[in-house]
This record gives C-alpha cells, structure tokens and sequence, in this order.
C-alpha cells in the first residue's frame, strides 16, 4: 500500500505532531502517516505526488487558495487517476454548498474522486447531495493522553479556551454577555499569532470578574494551562453556515484534558449532549460557579466515548478504507 497525502508544503519528512498547528492536517494525515512510519511503509506528504503512488489522499489545499496552486494540484489528480491511482477526497470543510474561493476546486477535484472522507455527520449528508460513490465518516483523532479530571479546590477559576484564529470572534461575542459573578476568573485563550492580533484589535470591554491571559497554542500549553484550569468552553454560532460542518474534536479534546466542558450545541456535538453543559443556557453560570459538579460527566466520557477517538483507533479506519479501495 503506497500513499501519497496532497498537503500544502513542499514535500519532506515533516513531523505532523510538533509542526503542523491545523488540526485537519495534523489529526488526519498525521495518524496515517504515523502509522506507516510505525509499520515501515511507503508514505509520503506535500504538494508534489511522488511516482508509483497506489492512493492519493487530497488533504486541506489551504485556508485561501491561489489559482496556480488549484491548477497544480488538479493537474496532478488527473495524472495520478490515468495512471490507476484511487483519488480520496479529505472534505473537512463544506466548501461545495458556501461559495467559498475554494468551491471551484472542490468542484472539479470531486469529478475525479474514487471516494469522499468526512470529518462530522453533517458533512458526510451534504456531499451525499453530489456525490454518490463511496463515501466515510472518520473524525479528527486526539493527540494528547487521557487526563482523570481534578477537583477544584479553591474560589478562584482558570478558564481554557482554545482554538484556530477563526473562532476567535465567537470567543469575543461570549465576552460581551459574560455573566456577572462575584469571583474573578481568568480565561486562557491560547491560539495562533492571528488569532492573539484579532483579539487584541478587538477592543471588547471586560467584564470585572474577568481576567485575559493570552498564549500561542501547541500540545504542551495546552497540557499545561488545562492541568491548572477548572473549566474549558467552546463557545460557537449555530447560525454559522461554515461550523455546521465542525468536527467534535475540540469537544473530545476537552474532555480527554479532564476538564467539565460548556460549549454551544453544534451539530457534531449533539451525540455527545450528555457530556457538557450549553454554553446559552442558565447552567453556565452554574458551572463557573462549580465545575465539581460536572465531574461525573467528563468521567464518563472518559470511559464511554474519548477513547473511540484515538489515533490508533482512527488510523487503523483509514487503513481499512484504503483496503476496500484496492
């Protein structure tokens, strides 16, 4: 089995986990890649696809996307098809139905696709629409150990919020309705330089009982500032055409981290409804307040459902779809 994942870098033996920040790069082609590595197998990633690949996976092309670089790509797909390859299409994002400057790539890449991968429920239904090959649903895995959740032991709370620079103004609208408590609490937001120059541009009023601390994100200050914060939210709109499509990573994350989580209910998140609390409801400012009591449901997410979302088990999926193909 020799696979080639089309990633928007020049081809090298990067490594997924300490370099690639994008979570639909890192948690997707970065398990396969893993896992080859492990087994000793032909794998390889980046813009240039490498000769005699059986199986090419078209990953991400790029938050933008430059009309050279569409055209690239899609020059090689074609190539690749005529010469036996099965075209996978990684669809992380439903640039087919937003009109995004993706959309015409997506268009014409899906034409010669052998088989759809999706990353949530939602999208796996809207590229049903178009396309009526073989179709999957493979989440985005985690990347960080299982974390037994702490008591909080004290009045005064750390808040962790984390995410792509795109989520940021979601994080600013909450801010606005924050609610009024007696206790101060700091909220750590920990995202990438465009995200920390947004917020920062934002000039959003603070509330009194609310402190900002801001930090770039990787694994480790993420595992660090979660082992001293009581409480992670993931706050959203649900009205947001371009999150319909959001996969449940940051919600499994979280609660792999050991911390209660309150989150908006998007549509990825609705299996999962049993384990946080609705970020727009009353019992927010109750979980502030107590995130103790919240203990029982991150333990049994903990046990019922995180451990799905691990590597080995989602890349050993991808194996299984890339066998079904050959």
């Amino acid at each position: 089995m020799n696979i080639h994942w089309l990633l928007p870098f020049e081809n090298s033996s990067i490594n997924f986990s300490n370099e690639i920040k994008l979570a639909s790069m890192r948690l997707r082609a970065g398990i396969v890649a893993n896992f080859f590595k492990n087994k000793k197998c032909a794998f390889s990633a980046g813009e240039h696809i490498i000769a005699n690949k059986k199986i090419i996976v078209v990953g991400k092309i790029a938050s933008t996307i430059d009309s050279k670089r569409g055209d690239y790509w899609l020059s090689q797909i074609i190539q690749a098809k005529k010469n036996n390859c099965k075209i996978v299409l990684d669809y992380t994002d439903n640039h087919l139905y937003i009109n995004s400057p993706m959309t015409s790539f997506y268009e014409e890449c899906i034409i010669y696709s052998d088989a759809v991968v999706c990353s949530s429920e939602f999208l796996f239904y809207e590229i049903k629409k178009t396309f009526k090959g073989l179709v999957k649903i493979i989440p985005d895995s985690i990347d960080i150990p299982i974390i037994k959740p702490k008591e909080n032991l004290n009045n005064y709370k750390n808040i962790l919020w984390f995410g792509h620079h795109s989520n940021i103004f979601y994080l600013i609208d909450l801010i606005k309705i924050w609610p009024n408590s007696n206790e101060l609490n700091t909220l750590f937001i920990l995202t990438s330089r465009e995200g920390i120059e947004i917020f920062n541009n934002s000039n959003v009023f603070l509330p009194k009982n609310l402190s900002i601390k801001l930090g770039l994100w990787s694994i480790d200050s993420m595992l660090e500032i979660s082992s001293i914060s009581s409480l992670c939210i993931i706050p959203s709109d649900l009205g947001d055409i371009k999150k319909m499509g959001a996969s449940s990573n940051r919600l499994i994350t979280a609660l792999a981290l050991g911390l209660p989580v309150c989150a908006d209910e998007l549509i990825s998140y609705s299996a999962f409804k049993d384990f946080f609390i609705n970020i727009k409801s009353a019992e927010f400012l109750l979980a502030l307040q107590n995130p103790n009591n919240m203990k029982s449901m991150v333990e049994a997410a903990q046990k019922e459902i995180v451990p799905k979302f691990s590597a080995e088990n989602l890349s050993i999926e991808w194996i299984n779809l890339f066998k079904e193909l050959y």
